[in-house]
């Protein structure tokens, strides 16, 4: 949790709301689906636009869990759009986060292009970062 909220708060520059460090009770449970559990919660908000993000990780009950990355069943990811990708690619890097690749030269279906890089996080939460390339004459 604490790679996390350095990650989203520090690097990324959303503002830290409310951090708890054990939630419990039975409404959370019952909301989630998850008798008697226990998770430390945090609430981050972009200062730029009206994004929030909400992270969970699950104290109890400890469940089985195989670690699967991105791509199998059960896994999620997350596409955060950025500016100044390269920067933050060479800062990631040199904080420990290991991207996956290189920023990549990619087109969006309906023809922009972009750049992109992954890093994987704990538990195999997979980031995408993408920022938007404004070429002369194109379209974005």
């Amino acid at each position: 949790m604490d790679q996390a909220i350095y990650l989203f708060k520090d690097i990324l520059g959303f503002e830290l709301l409310w951090h708890i460090p054990i939630a419990k009770g039975k409404k959370l449970s019952a909301l989630l689906g998850i008798r008697n559990m226990a998770a430390e919660l945090a609430y981050l908000s972009s200062r730029e636009n009206s994004v929030a993000i909400e992270l969970a990780q699950l104290k109890h009950p400890v469940m089985n869990s195989s670690n699967a990355c991105f791509g199998n069943l059960g896994t999620a990811a997350l596409s955060i759009a950025v500016q100044d990708l390269e920067i933050l690619h060479t800062r990631l890097s040199k904080e420990g986060f290991s991207p996956i690749t290189h920023c990549l030269d990619l087109k969006t279906p309906e023809g922009d292009n972009i750049r992109v890089f992954c890093i994987r996080m704990e538990n195999c939460l997979t980031l995408e970062f993408i920022e938007q390339v404004h070429t002369p004459g194109s379209k974005n």
